[in-house]
């Protein structure tokens, strides 16, 4: 029987030059699987612990050598000659290991980076392709819904299907050093078929943006996300720079191309959603409000029934706070991002609490991220209705669209 051999962690950099953790898992036949994890910048205080060195004369604090040990001598010991295909077995015992409501002992990044090489070697061991391994595990996974009654979804709702791809062309907020409070303007083919349409076509917006910033006498340079950063005298400038851009490639906003914002909980104008709402094709805004301003989201919610009102840092990949989601009608869409609570078993349990509830799923990259393809595989085995990856610039969101380009194939041949 193949088993675990061993897991080795090591200290690598992540896209915005910080230390991240790498890990390799063996297997007792000699084959190997890598995962390695994302690292948020504008977080929210619910997620799980990223566990840092905080030595400030090493990596500025942000040094994952204590996660690296984890791994290589507690973590690893403990899963050797253990079988690779009982995810939720080993992601118990991680939660074992760890002993903390917030990941703080070992570190979310220790034993994110942990489960998801289980789950690659899962996928090694049966020759399937990652999203098939990862939607076997969606549909066995045990959760409850508000009433804690076992949650069983129809083959209709569980099935893998391909995300609609969100490109982030314009960075603000935490993502850039520009004046743009607001984190993320994004546009969204929707109304494309195929997936190399639209991905081309996000790559054509791209490019027509970034002239057009350049002749106005704007900065091209790029933010974490790999959208453009330029310094802009308004919140609503960049959604008009992006619609000359959708003309000039000549794509048919709300036929083919629409928006979505991601606030990330800013302070914008009191009737700003309204005005954008009305003038703007915009399909989702994340994160309207701060994390904990549960009355206006139930509000906007309601105000606007065909908006994709997403909750980010307000639900936190955390099904606690996915359950107060529900029962004050907060989203109707939600972030999957799996560092934000540590483990396979916990992002597809919150996946499937949502999917049983009625709320869509955005799987989302981080702005410090690696070229692990994980997310992608992830959003097409939970049905994820939008994945979010950047904009198609910088080799580490390049990498996901490309995955995504090849994953389509077997759905679109």
């Amino acid at each position: 029987m193949i088993l675990i051999e061993e897991l080795f962690a090591r200290q690598i950099l992540n896209s915005r030059g910080e230390p991240t953790v790498q890990v390799d898992l063996k297997l007792n036949d000699g084959s190997v699987v890598r995962s390695s994890v994302p690292s948020g910048k504008s977080r929210s205080s619910h997620e799980a612990t990223e566990l840092l060195d905080k030595d400030f004369g090493y990596y500025f604090g942000k040094g994952v050598t204590h996660a690296v040990t984890n791994i290589n001598q507690i973590i690893s010991p403990r899963l050797k000659k253990l079988d690779p295909t009982e995810q939720f077995q080993i992601d118990r015992i991680l939660l074992e290991l760890d002993g903390t409501p917030n990941k703080a002992h070992m570190g979310a990044n220790a034993m994110l980076g942990v489960s998801m090489a289980v789950s690659k070697a899962a996928a090694l061991l049966k020759a399937v392709p990652l999203y098939e391994q990862l939607n076997e595990l969606f549909i066995k996974v045990p959760a409850l819904d508000i009433h804690e009654e076992a949650i069983k979804l129809p083959p209709d709702i569980t099935k893998p299907a391909l995300p609609i791809p969100a490109f982030n062309l314009i960075n603000g907020g935490a993502h850039a050093d520009n004046t743009i409070v607001i984190e993320e303007y994004m546009v969204i083919p929707a109304g494309i078929e195929r997936m190399a349409d639209k991905i081309r076509a996000g790559a054509e917006i791209m490019h027509a943006l970034k002239g057009i910033l350049k002749k106005a006498g704007k900065s091209t340079n790029v933010g974490d996300e790999g959208g453009f950063a330029p310094s802009l005298e308004s919140s609503i400038k960049p959604l008009e720079y992006i619609v000359e851009a959708v003309k000039q490639t000549n794509y048919a906003l709300h036929n083919e191309v629409m928006y979505a914002l991601d606030i990330a909980g800013a302070k914008v104008p009191e009737d700003f959603y309204d005005t954008i709402l009305k003038d703007y094709p915009i399909l989702s805004i994340s994160d309207a409000y701060g994390e904990e301003d549960w009355e206006r989201f139930s509000s906007l919610n309601q105000k606007y029934p065909d908006l994709f009102c997403t909750g980010d840092d307000i639900t936190s990949t955390n099904v606690k706070r996915l359950y107060q989601a529900i029962k004050t009608d907060a989203v109707d869409c939600v972030t999957i991002k799996p560092n934000q609570v540590g483990t396979v078993t916990e992002t597809l349990q919150f996946a499937k609490i949502a999917k049983d509830a009625g709320i869509s799923l955005f799987a989302s990259h981080r702005s410090g991220e690696t070229n692990d393809m994980f997310i992608v595989d992830l959003a097409i085995a939970i049905g994820a209705k939008f994945l979010k990856g950047g904009a198609p610039n910088r080799g580490e969101r390049v990498s996901k669209y490309n995955h995504l380009l090849e994953q389509a194939e077997r759905f679109e041949a």
